[in-house]
Parts: structure tokens; C-alpha cells; sequence
């Protein structure tokens, strides 16, 4: 986990690379889409420079000279380190915004017209890298969500991260992810999840102007509407839109919060990202560059961290970038000055955003972004002072002068609405609360967005009500100069025709004239658009103030047909968006290029990642991993050590890298984890159970007298043939489902037992990894692979009297990744098998679970070196379990140091075992080779279950009851030697 001291706002700054994504995300956020050649080259040697080792980056550089000669890198692109992802997202950006050039030499050039198009796009979509980390993505939510079947891929630049629900489809920018890094990354998609699980309805106040708005657009489709109406019109979608400024600020508090809580199950530092996208990629990097270059204090500081990590180049393009957006605010801050009151309206419009953004930021100040002090507030561009419960427009500077301290009660009581025990940030459901089921969850969640809902507009009418009453009449103001305008324009079209006409030059109509502020093609604010994307500043900066020029006016160029009064006739006026009915409605629609349906699952990602790397689902494994290495740190050097690019890692190697991060092993190890899943759904195939569906074969009465097997279309097809007279025969009656039996695949059980001796721990393969890192790797691999067949997979680690369950289904991922991690040294014990048997065979007679339901095999195998201490008594208890059940197997699985070594205590245990049937007689797997195991021991599995002639599944009541049996039995068992 990341050092919370990391994640402040002035400790990313001073990270190596900040200052480089801030760069790119100006660029990329720019409205001249620009980036030359003369500039990459100069932005990459200024990044080099601050690498401690550049070996890595250099080969990176090679590769991308071959791109800008013929489009595609000559070897696979290597991502997996923070510095060469920043290197590739700006060569494609370059290539981007000089399409027009590159196109003209490559081969598919003159085909080419979007950088997804090109070779070097599809490169680094399909880089080994690139696939494991969608599959983390994938893993994550799959975690959260409990939606194994959620498409993901990468999207175009400028998609941003969203998670589309009626689809089930997760949209990554891959452009986005590269700049701001991997890591970071997921804490925006998570965000964004965040949004899709929360965010389920607007205040009462936005939906009830969303129904005034459908009314008066309803009436305008069928007619015209009169200029009250229209005004009307333009004023609440204004309103609409000041309102949603609050409300995405306020929900932004939520998800952010939720992302955070992933923490808890997902063993990553989500706080961590999220604080450094802010910083980055979000503009508040730039708010705080932008106060810390008036303190003179701070400027000292700033040109030591620049000096240390850039060159002079690079803070010349930085300082460029914030003057282009003070550039920007200014020419914002004199349009609406060009207004009447003119002072009133552009600090109204400030204070009304300087709101916004304390909203926005509270949840960062819970997170360590920055200090909770006037300063630490102004390093956000947020002024505290002006955080004041409305009483009047004059009255809210009150402490300007230093009289009052801070914080003021009513900028705490902000606070308290936004992040307090009860306040925004933390009225969302537990997620233990999802395992009581959906409909309680969904209502559960409605409770709480309802909840903050009354909270938003209780911040809005003590903190924004004044200031928006002020803007709004401004919005006023302009519709009625627009009017004024259309008239004055109709006016002098009159005379000018009645002066043509006396000419003799009737029949010609009068051009309208152009627009005020507001025609159709400015860009204005669109109900609904609260998402940041790159492209479009984050709050507080110069596109978010509030122009009542455009306020709610759409952007597409439509119009709407208005009666003006005074014999002025019927005129066309620019049309407003119709705000969205529920906030999932307002998502981009961002699959017009085909990205949605080219999303593949977890599953499907994992697949095709096995057969990229050539393993056969039936055969041995070859040891061939597709993880990238280790979790990239945003310090230059850090991560992959393989600089080819991020060829595959072998079991060995995995097993003595940092275990710390229990999703990223997992995504290390997606090679083998799809090639076991295939391998045990094959197993699972071969145990079914009977059950029924409806039939589309009819019937004419209903069993069980079941009225619910009513075939609708059916039924309607009988009465419509009686009411027209036609005559009914006997298929006709035939309305009612029937049952039909199936067979399915049925679940099964697996248990993983580890030897947790001493000698485990040692080096018996010399100076690779222990026999225990290998079986705890074997243990993750199965039980990660069974997740996606629906089987249950318990890992134990047994060697004394109190053997412990590390994973049993259900656990939450990260507590595994602790046990996991703690497990590694092992118990230091001795080899006492029984122990660890009755324990786990307790555990199985306890189950939770649908009694009901079906169930197949239980498998156990122990993974050891070969000895075991208690060879009588563990005799005894596996006799006593198998006797006891017949859908219990038991195995043994042994790494030895060469074949030539004899385990006799295992093999004596294995052929002392009273088996009742072939596919009970206990096996013994022995593996020289380390990486084999895994696959080993699904092979063995496999091979008993062919072993079974039929199987008939039972119910996993009758399962348990054996167990009971069984467990009782060993209890009674007096202990050897007591």
C-alpha cells in the first residue's frame, strides 16, 4: 500500500513524472489539437533524463522511429513501466495530429483516417501487457459487481472510463490510461463504477423541472409556443444546469468514496489514484501550480522540484499551459462582463463555482490531498471565505479582513453536509449488504441517494439559492434581448419589403439576420454533460463558469418555433436539451466506433490469452506465464524488469516476486489460471445433474394445475380466433408450458491442503522458489480458476493441531492476498496430516449454502515434499471420510528434487486407504518440475472423474449430513498415543 504521506497534492507534484502528464494532459485537453515532431522529441529527451536507468526507454525509442517509417513497431511495445507508457502516449498523440503526414508513407496509409485505424494502435492493444491489465480491470469489477458476463475494451482517445449498464459494457480510455498511468487509472474507473451503483436518481427539484421542460418541448412539437412559455423554457433549463453543477460535485463525493472502499476487498490503494488523477489529470495540478506561483514561499520550491526532475524546456510548456488558461478565464471573465451589472454577475459566478468546488474537494481533504487549513484550501483555488450561508450578496465576505478564524461555522457545516459521519460521502450501502440479494441492495441504495438528494438541496438553498437567483436573471436578460432582436430584425425586414415592393421587386423575402449570444453552433452548457472528460476542464476552470449566454441552449443547432408578440410573426429560436430522466440515461453514448461490441468478458480475455501464448487447454503446462511483472511505481526504473517488452514469467519467477498485491499476482498468472478453468469445466462437464426447464412443447392442461405455465401468444392466438369466428381445433387448446428435463454441469468442491512444515521453507530446488511458494501459487491458481465455473475451492495449510483455513469461497480477495502473504514463511511445524483432514471436514459439514441445491465431487488434495509424522492416524481419517461419503476423492500431490527419491510415507498412507470405488483410491502426483503442478493435479482430477462410470449429483444437504457423519466419527477416534 501506498504511504498516505504520498498522497498529497504537493508530494505528487514533487514525484519525476507529474510534471510530463501534466504536460501531455494539456496537451490533450487543448483545443488546437497540436503536437510536432520538433516537440515530441523534445518533451522524450527531457524525459529520459530524469531516468536513473533509461536502458529500458532507449529500446522504446528504437521501436517508435520504426512506427513513424512504416506505422507498426518491428517487436511487441513494451508498457509495463510508468515511463514508457507516458513514452507511447505521446507518440500516439503525435501520430494523431499528424495523420495527415504519416498516412502518405505507410502502406495502409491512404486508408487511414483515425489513429485507432492504424497498425500501432492494434499494437498496443494487443501487447501481453495491455491484455492483463484489461483482465485486472476485469477482475476488479467483476469483484465488485458480481457480473462475471461485464464486456470491457479499450477505448478510442478522449472516451474517457464509463461503465454503460444496459449493456454491461466497461468502456478504459487507453490514451488516458497510458498518460496518467495503469495504476492510477483504475481509481477513474472505479469512479465511475462508483457512479453506476450509486448515482440512481436527481434531486426532486431537477426531476420536477425535467417534467416542465417534456411539457412545454411536447407543446412546441405540436405547435408553437408563446414567449412567456419559451422564456419559461430557457430559464428552467438553465436552472437544470446550475443545479446538476451541484449535484455531480455532490455524487462525486459518493463514488469517490466508494472507490476508496474497494480498498477493503481489492488490495490496491484506491485513495492513492484517486488523489494523483486528480492532481494530474483532473486540473487541480494546475490550480495549485497556478497559487503556488503568487506565494513567494512556494516559488523557490517549485523551481527546485522543476530543476530536479525537468528541464527548462518542459517548465517553459508548463508555465504556457497555465497561462493559457488564465488567457482563457480572463476572456470568460470579460464576456460576461460585456453584460449588464456586469461586476455582480462574474463574482457571483465565482462564488457560485468557488461552492462547487469545496463540495468537489471535500471528500480530497478527507483524503490527504492537501491540509485542512485556509492555505491548504487555496492551494485548490478554493477560498474558504467565501463559503458563507446566504443572507445577502454583500454580506458573504465577511472575514476577508482577518476577522474571523478559521474555519467559519458555516464553512464546517459545508463539510459536515459533504463529508461528515452522515453527510454525502458516506450515505451508501456496505457492500457486505450486496450478499442479502438484489432487490434488498437496489432499495437500499434508492434509500441512500434519496438521502443525499434532501442533503444537496438543503446545500443549495442555504449556500447557492442567492447566487443562482442572480445568474438566472441574467439568463432572463438575455432571452428577452434575444426576443427584442428577432423583432427589431422582423421590423426592419418589414420596411425593407414594402420599399422593394413599391420598386417593383415584390416577392423577395428578407435574410434573417444573424443571432445574439446564443445562436445555434456556440457552445454552450448541456443539461446532463457533467462527466469529465479529457477535452474539457475539470471544475473551477474557465469552462465551467456559468455564461448566462449560453445557459441551457443545445448545442446541435436545433431550434424552436416561437409566436412573438406585437404582429412580429411566428420566429425560429435556439432549442434546449432535454435533460435526462435518470442519471444512467445521461452516460455518453460512446459506441458509434464499434468498441462495445468488439468487448470481451473475463473469461473470454483469459481464453484468448491462453491460446495467444500457445498452451493446449489437455496438455502439460509449459511454464510460460503472461503477467507483466511487478505493479509499476511512479518512480522511473520501476516495475518489468524484462525489457523485451514484458515477456512471459515462469511459476518460479512469480513465486519470489512481491506477493504484496494479491490482484496483480493474480493477473500474473492469467496464463495458467485460464488453462486450469478450461481444464476443470471440462471436469465439471462430467459430473451433471437432472433438472427441469419449461418446454416449448404445449399442452392442453396445466400440470400441477399451474396456471403460471400460461403461453401467452399462445392464448392470445385462441381468442383472437374465437372473436373473428374461426374455427378452433385441438393444437388451439393447447396453451401450457410442460416440463422437460436437462442435464447441467453441477458444482463441485475442491480442497487444496498445503504443507506448512519446515521443510517446505527450505531451497530444495536451490536457488529458486521454496516448495511452499510453489504449492501457495498452485493453491491461488485453482482457486481463482474454479471461481469461474462456480465451484468452491477451500485452501488449508496443515503440519500441526491447529492447521489454518487460508480461503474458503466467499472470502474477500484481499483478506486471502494477508493470508497469503502471511502463509509464505510457512508454520515452521511438523507434518501431522489429521489434524488439518478433521478440521477441514468440520468446515465442509458447516457450509452455508441452498441446502437444496446440487452438488458434485468434493476433491482434496495435499500438496508436500512428501512426509507426513501422523501416517497411522491420517490413515485413519481419510478411511473414515471416504467410507463415510462416496463423493469425497483424496489425493497427494509431491514436489520432489528429482524422481529418484522414494516418499514412502505418503505412498504406505496412499495404499493403506480402504477405497470403496476406482475413483476413491488415492493417488500420489509426483512433479520435478515446479511449473507442472498446477496442471498436475487438474490432470488427476480429470483422470477420476473418467474413472466414474455415472454420477448421479445429490443435494448438498445430503453432502453436508455426511459430513456431520464423518466429523463426528474423527472426534470420537481416540488420539494415538493419548
Amino acid at each position: 500500500m501506498q504511504d498516505r504521506a504520498d498522497h498529497t497534492l504537493l508530494s505528487i507534484l514533487e514525484q519525476n513524472l507529474t510534471p510530463f502528464r501534466l504536460f501531455m494532459v494539456g496537451k490533450l485537453r487543448a483545443e488546437d489539437k497540436e503536437f510536432s515532431e520538433s516537440e515530441l522529441r523534445q518533451f522524450l529527451k527531457e524525459l529520459e533524463n530524469t531516468l536513473p536507468d533509461a536502458r529500458y526507454f532507449r529500446d522504446e525509442l528504437k521501436k517508435m522511429e520504426r512506427v513513424f517509417e512504416t506505422g507498426e513497431a518491428e517487436d511487441e511495445p513494451d508498457i509495463s513501466r510508468p515511463e514508457t507508457q507516458l513514452l507511447w502516449a505521446a507518440a500516439l498523440f503525435h501520430i494523431q495530429t499528424n495523420l495527415d503526414i504519416y498516412n502518405r508513407n505507410w502502406i495502409d496509409g491512404p486508408a487511414i483516417y483515425d489513429l485507432t485505424d492504424t497498425l500501432i494502435w492494434e499494437q498496443i492493444q494487443d501487447t501481453r501487457y495491455a491484455k492483463v491489465e484489461l483482465m485486472q480491470h476485469a477482475y476488479y469489477v467483476a469483484e465488485s459487481l458480481r457480473r462475471p458476463d461485464t464486456k470491457f475494451s479499450w477505448g478510442p482517445p478522449g472516451s474517457w472510463f464509463f461503465f454503460h449498464p444496459e449493456d454491461n459494457y466497461i468502456n478504459v480510455d487507453l490514451m488516458m490510461s497510458l498518460t496518467a498511468g495503469f495504476e492510477h487509472a483504475r481509481g477513474a474507473l472505479f469512479h465511475e463504477v462508483g457512479h453506476s451503483q450509486l448515482t440512481t436518481n436527481f434531486p426532486p427539484r431537477q426531476q420536477a423541472i425535467r417534467e416542465e421542460m417534456e411539457a412545454l418541448q411536447g407543446k412546441a412539437n405540436s405547435g408553437t409556443l408563446n414567449e412567456v412559455e419559451y422564456k419559461t423554457l430557457r430559464m428552467l433549463a438553465a436552472e437544470w444546469q446550475l443545479r446538476h453543477k451541484l449535484f455531480d460535485a455532490a455524487e462525486n463525493d459518493c463514488v469517490n468514496r466508494y472507490a476508496v472502499n474497494m480498498e477493503r476487498r481489492l488490495a490496491q490503494s484506491y485513495s492513492y489514484a484517486l488523489n494523483n488523477m486528480t492532481t494530474t489529470i483532473s486540473g487541480f495540478g494546475d490550480q495549485t501550480l497556478s497559487q503556488i506561483k503568487k506565494k513567494k514561499p512556494y516559488k523557490g520550491w517549485l523551481r527546485g522540484v522543476f530543476a530536479r526532475n525537468t528541464g527548462v524546456w518542459i517548465q517553459e510548456q508548463i508555465d504556457g499551459t497555465l497561462q493559457k488558461e488564465q488567457d482563457a478565464w480572463e476572456e470568460q471573465r470579460k464576456k460576461i462582463e460585456a453584460h449588464p451589472d456586469a461586476k455582480l454577475t462574474y463574482e457571483t459566478n465565482q462564488r457560485f463555482i468557488n461552492i462547487i468546488n469545496a463540495v468537489n474537494l471535500t471528500f480530497f481533504k478527507n483524503n490527504n490531498l492537501f491540509e485542512d487549513t485556509q492555505d491548504g484550501w487555496q492551494q485548490t483555488g478554493v477560498r474558504a471565505e467565501w463559503v458563507r450561508k446566504i443572507k445577502a450578496l454583500q454580506g458573504a465576505n465577511d472575514n476577508e479582513g482577518g476577522e474571523a478564524v478559521f474555519p467559519h461555522p458555516d464553512f464546517s457545516y459545508l463539510l459536515e453536509l459533504c463529508g461528515g459521519p452522515e453527510g454525502l460521502e458516506h450515505l451508501q450501502p456496505e457492500l457486505r449488504e450486496r450478499g442479502k440479494g438484489s432487490d434488498y441492495f437496489n432499495k437500499l441504495t434508492d434509500s441512500y441517494a434519496d438521502r443525499r438528494n434532501k442533503i444537496i438541496e438543503e446545500i443549495w438553498d442555504l449556500y447557492l439559492a442567492d447566487y443562482a437567483a442572480i445568474l438566472l436573471s441574467q439568463v432572463e436578460e438575455q432571452v428577452d434581448q434575444e426576443i427584442e432582436k428577432q423583432k427589431e430584425q422582423q421590423q426592419g425586414q418589414e420596411g425593407q419589403e414594402e420599399k422593394e415592393g413599391q420598386e417593383g421587386q415584390e416577392g423577395q423575402e428578407g435574410q434573417e439576420g444573424q443571432q445574439g449570444p446564443g445562436q445555434p453552433g456556440e457552445s454552450g452548457g448541456q443539461p446532463g454533460s457533467g462527466k469529465p472528460q479529457p477535452g474539457k476542464p475539470s471544475p473551477g476552470q474557465p469552462g465551467d463558469q456559468f455564461d448566462p449566454a449560453q445557459a441551457g441552449v443545445n448545442k446541435e443547432g436545433r431550434e424552436i418555433d416561437v409566436d412573438m408578440e406585437g404582429n412580429a410573426g411566428s420566429k425560429d429560436m435556439p432549442d434546449v436539451d432535454l435533460p435526462p430522466e435518470k442519471p444512467e440515461n445521461s452516460i455518453p453514448d460512446q459506441k458509434n466506433d464499434g468498441q462495445g461490441e468488439d468487448g470481451k468478458t473475463l473469461q473470454e480475455m483469459l481464453d484468448e490469452l491462453a491460446e495467444q501464448e500457445g498452451q493446449e487447454a489437455d496438455g502439460p503446462a509449459e511454464g510460460q506465464m503472461p503477467g507483466e511483472g511487478d505493479q509499476p511505481s511512479d518512480q522511473p526504473g520501476g516495475g518489468n524488469e524484462a525489457g523485451s517488452g514484458g515477456a512471459g514469467k515462469t511459476l518460479e519467477e512469480i513465486a519470489q516476486s512481491d506477493w504484496d498485491d494479491y490482484p496483480t499476482i493474480v493477473a500474473q498468472l492469467a496464463g495458467p489460471i485460464a488453462q486450469v478453468a478450461r481444464m476443470l469445466k471440462k471436469v465439471q462437464e462430467r459430473q451433471l445433474e437432472t433438472a427441469q426447464k419449461r418446454s416449448l412443447k404445449l399442452e392442453t392442461l396445466p400440470e400441477a394445475n399451474d396456471l403460471d405455465r400460461l403461453d401467452g401468444e399462445a392464448h392470445r392466438n385462441l381468442v383472437l380466433k374465437k372473436v373473428t369466428g374461426q374455427r378452433i381445433e385441438e393444437r388451439d387448446l393447447r396453451r401450457f408450458q410442460k416440463n422437460e428435463e436437462y442435464q447441467k454441469p453441477t458444482q463441485l468442491d475442491i480442497v487444496i491442503q498445503i504443507d506448512g512444515s519446515g521443510s517446505m521453507d527450505s531451497h530444495v530446488f536451490g536457488s529458486g522458489p521454496t516448495p511452499l511458494e510453489i504449492a501457495l501459487l498452485s493453491g491461488t491458481i485453482l482457486y481463482e480458476a474454479a471461481k469461474t465455473i462456480d465451484a468452491n475451492v477451500y485452501i488449508t495449510m496443515w503440519g500441526n493441531d491447529n492447521p489454518i483455513i487460508l480461503a474458503k469461497p466467499g472470502d474477500d480477495p484481499r483478506v486471502i492476498g494477508k493470508n497469503i502473504v502471511k502463509a509464505r514463511k510457512g508454520m515452521g511445524s511438523g507434518t501431522d496430516l489429521a489434524p488439518s483432514i478433521r478440521k477441514i471436514t468440520k468446515q465442509m459439514a458447516e457450509q452455508k449454502g441452498n441446502g437444496s441445491a446440487f452438488c458434485g465431487f468434493t476433491h482434496m488434495f495435499v500438496l508436500s515434499d512428501g512426509d507426513i509424522f501422523d501416517a497411522e492416524e491420517a490413515t485413519e481419517a481419510i478411511n473414515i471420510l471416504l467410507a463415510t461419503s462416496k463423493h469425497v476423492t483424496f489425493d497427494f500431490a509431491v514436489m520432489k528434487r528429482s524422481m529418484h527419491i522414494s516418499d514412502v510415507a505418503m505412498e504406505e498412507v496412499a495404499a493403506a486407504v480402504k477405497s470403496r470405488a476406482s475413483s476413491q483410491r488415492v493417488g500420489v502426483v509426483a512433479e520435478t518440475d515446479v511449473n507442472k503442478i498446477p496442471l498436475a493435479i487438474v490432470a488427476a482430477l480429470f483422470e477420476k472423474i473418467r474413472l466414474c462410470q455415472s454420477f448421479v449429483a445429490v443435494p448438498r444437504s445430503k453432502k453436508k449430513q455426511e459430513f456431520r457423519r464423518a466429523s463426528i466419527r474423527m472426534e470420537s477416534k481416540p488420539k494415538l498415543g493419548s
